[in-house]
């Protein structure tokens, strides 16, 4: 049995203590220590753990503790481990293996005195699905590596961000979301694509209150001429990511997804990568499986759950330490991502390409300092650069005028980037946002929280004027764009713009309950004023190019399975948050005419089944864990299966074009390009995906008769 003492009883901790829990007969916690003496008592409570430490030296001297688990601040990782190291003890350090790269230089000399002691937490190389990634790419089933895309997008609560918060501290934590959150993608980076040789690099705090970086964007290029993009945020309003390589013959990524230009060949891997690593292997569907599985629920027979990556790390270093062998995932390499993460520091404080490996010369190597970020070369340049963009290519004065109401989502940087950048991919010319109101939730954190970075953005970097009132905004613009996260408070918002008369676009969802939709239909009828809402992933490619070729051949769709990531806001009910974009695909690929909808699941799954008038069926699946967005169609000719997650990069672009095209009509300069699914300059009909208001509040009455099926366990009517 292997005896474990926690340092550092926080979060994270908890974490660790519940993955040991798995691993009953194998190991337990039999200490902790904290210098916080409250947080320390509950967590020994909780696990409960009767040796409780305020010194962290007593747990180390501790005889009974044969490995210490290490759960601090960075900043403290140093002097923890060389001290339990050089006690004899087995250490278990948290990633980052330290807060600079001179600490963790000397972490990995101690343990060159105590070889095969010291283990660090890249937890992540133990999960399932990355490990049969890892190995589809090292056994070559995808071809030569050519590239990669990885995104990593979080949350975190305010009260983890403030003065009494180590998080996003230079001096404690090393950094920001680069150092502690996306060195998880970027160890798996080095694992797949080999040793990286330069990297470029931009950071920013734009929506929280932390010192340090919360968005980064970095570009590595690597030996083997690969290369890969990585971008990483907190608290912007988007949630999960991705991890995608590319390669010669074929594609593999998370939300998982393995493609190959041979169909036969992929069938052949999975048979080999499922006998190379078969505890890896998701559980079966067959029909067997499946009745099994629900006459055990029916017996009261309760699965063990699956192990965490946590726990599948504690349980090899339990088997090393048993068998005598050196401790997985060593210092050296926890090394390569730390140091490639000072790497990407020092180019964007310089703002140039820095190449690896690097040394004691480096401007970073004993760590990055409050003074060194604020006076980053490369945040400056980078503004002077837009500021020139802007006005070298601001449209003309006939151009569209566009005004936004809420600066508390992503949607009000992207679509000003999008309008006033040349330089982006997406570029759309002909409008310009001339005025914004910052607006903000006070009660929903995701939105007051982001209010100030994203109104400093709009301001700083576009020159758009930030004005007092909702009613200001509508008198100078064109179009309204209702961007507020908050759906509560569209009603409100659309009745304070509705007398300028002014066409408005209502960010999703257009309202948090169906009486709210009909209202602000019947508002907008009465004033007069044309209103268009949607969804951005009704016009993902994937989707639109089926349901174009589906409508060419002239089949029927019979049915759908759409899969989305169930993200739940409690101040928008469980589905209007990011079950919008759920049921908007659906009415898109089936139709109006929905009669019924019936909602399960729990807290991880989550499925609505939906009863057509026409006696068809379909379902929107929602998952917790997994962010896949995919459609399943079946038609009376054929079956397609198609994955958004190529889509996502364009998709606020693909929503913004559309919402220009539908609410200007003519009357102003159509200087953007045409959409997948019509062309800008044609008639109005021809954009055949876009929904009218009738359609828009079918989807609204969908999600609100789902919400009352979830919680009165029932069947309504819609």
């Amino acid at each position: 049995m292997l005896r474990i003492g926690i340092i550092g009883t926080g979060l994270i901790a908890k974490e660790h203590a519940q993955a040991i829990s798995m691993l009953s007969g194998v190991a337990r916690v039999v200490a902790a220590a904290d210098v916080n003496l409250g947080r320390l008592e509950s967590f020994c409570k909780d696990f409960p753990v009767a040796r409780c430490y305020e010194n962290p030296s007593d747990l180390i001297a501790d005889r009974e503790v044969d490995l210490v688990a290490i759960t601090t601040p960075p900043a403290v990782h140093e002097v923890l481990t060389v001290t339990a190291l050089d006690a004899d003890k087995y250490v278990f350090c948290e990633k980052p293996l330290a807060h600079s790269l001179a600490s963790a230089i000397r972490i990995a000399e101690a343990d060159a005195r105590h070889p095969g002691r010291l283990t660090v937490s890249h937890q992540l190389r133990c999960d399932a699905s990355f490990r049969r990634l890892v190995w589809l790419c090292r056994n070559n089933w995808i071809g030569d590596i050519q590239s990669a895309s990885v995104e990593r997008h979080s949350y975190i609560p305010p009260a983890g961000q403030g003065k009494n918060s180590w998080w996003g501290s230079w001096e404690t934590a090393g950094g920001g979301v680069l150092i502690t959150q996306l060195i998880h993608e970027i160890d798996l980076l080095l694992l797949v694509m080999g040793s990286p040789v330069s990297v470029s690099a931009v950071m920013d705090t734009r929506y929280t209150g932390i010192k340090s970086e919360d968005y980064v964007e970095a570009t590595i290029r690597f030996e083997s001429g690969s290369n890969a993009r990585c971008v990483a945020s907190v608290n912007s309003g988007h949630l999960g990511g991705g991890f995608t390589i590319h390669g010669s013959t074929g594609t593999v990524g998370m939300p998982w997804n393995f493609t190959t230009n041979n169909p036969s060949h992929a069938s052949r891997a999975i048979e080999e990568l499922d006998r190379a690593l078969p505890d890896t292997c998701p559980a079966s569907s067959s029909l067997l499986n499946r009745v099994s599985r629900s006459f055990a629920r029916r017996l009261g027979v309760k699965a063990n759950p699956p192990l965490t990556p946590h726990a599948h790390l504690y349980q090899q270093i339990a088997q090393s330490i048993q068998s005598g062998k050196p401790l997985p995932i060593s210092p050296a390499e926890a090394l390569g991502p730390l140091e490639l993460c000072f790497a990407a520091y020092e180019s964007a404080l310089s703002g140039k390409e820095v190449r690896l490996p690097l040394n004691s010369s480096s401007t970073v190597y004993m760590g990055v300092s409050k003074e060194q970020y604020e006076e980053r070369s490369c945040s400056r340049e980078q503004t002077d650069r837009k500021v020139i963009q802007t006005s070298a290519t601001r449209p003309n004065d006939n151009a569209v005028r566009v005004g936004i109401v809420g600066l508390d989502t992503t949607h009000a940087s992207t679509f000003a980037s999008i309008l006033h950048d040349a330089n982006n991919p997406f570029h759309i010319p002909g409008a310009k946002v001339v005025a914004a109101y910052p607006g903000g939730s006070p009660d929903m954190p995701i939105s007051i929280s982001r209010v100030s970075g994203f109104t400093n953005e709009l301001r700083d970097n576009y020159g758009i004027a930030i004005l007092n009132s909702v009613e200001d905004v509508a008198e100078v613009c064109d179009l309204v764009f209702i961007l507020a996260a908050d759906g509560r408070t569209h009603p409100s918002l659309l009745r304070r713009v509705a007398s300028f008369g002014k066409p408005v676009f209502v960010d999703k969802p257009i309202a948090t309950s169906a009486s709210d939709a009909q209202d602000m239909i019947a508002l907008a009828a009465e004033a007069g004023v044309r209103v268009f809402a949607s969804s951005a992933f009704r016009y993902a490619d994937g989707l639109v190019e089926a349901l174009n070729s589906i409508r060419e051949a002239g089949e029927q769709v019979k049915t759908c399975t759409v899969h989305y990531w169930l993200q739940i806001q409690e101040t928008q009910g469980r589905y209007f948050w990011y079950g919008i974009h759920g049921a908007e695909m659906l009415l898109a690929i089936m139709g109006q005419g929905v009669r019924e909808v019936e909602a399960s699941g729990n807290a991880e799954l989550d499925c609505i089944t939906v009863w057509h008038d026409d006696e068809r069926q379909s379902t929107i699946k929602g998952s917790t864990s997994n962010g896949m967005f995919q459609v399943n169609i079946e038609t009376d000719k054929r079956k397609l299966n198609i994955d958004l997650s190529s889509s996502m990069p364009s998709l606020s672009a693909r929503v913004l074009w559309a919402a220009l095209d539908v609410l200007t009509d003519g009357r102003y300069p159509r200087l953007w390009s045409a959409t997948p699914v019509g062309s800008v300059s044609g008639p109005r009909p021809a954009r055949t995906f876009d929904p009218d208001n009738s359609e828009t509040l079918e989807i609204v009455r969908l999600l609100d008769a789902a919400q009352q099926s979830h919680s009165l366990r029932q069947r309504i009517l819609v």
